[in-house]
């Protein structure tokens, strides 16, 4: 596992294993990244990755789903367990933005 997630990777690109850009990483608790997706993220990736969210919303991001940490982006490994994606939890942020 990489270095867990921290304040420092708030504003990093989220990518998927291939490449594709997600989101962004918005704020970081407890090793857990909340990542405002890209606006015009498919409903077939939204889906696969259980972000069900609305636009501005925000998704937390476990850090064991995360594969790499690089100097611009937290890549999400091609194999995360879903429950590492919860879109079902709440966020500070994600209340503001309703």
């Amino acid at each position: 596992m990489w270095p867990p997630i921290t304040d420092d990777d708030v504003g990093k690109r989220v990518e998927s294993a291939d490449g594709e850009t997600l989101g962004t990483v918005v704020d970081v608790e407890a090793e857990t990244a909340y990542v405002e997706p890209e606006p015009e993220l498919t409903d077939s990736i939204r889906a696969v990755l259980d972000w069900n969210r609305d636009v501005g919303e925000t998704v937390p991001l476990e850090d064991d789903a995360v594969g790499e940490i690089t100097a611009d982006a937290v890549r999400i490994d091609a194999e995360f367990s879903a429950d590492s994606v919860d879109s079902d939890a709440d966020h500070p942020s994600s209340a503001e933005n309703r």
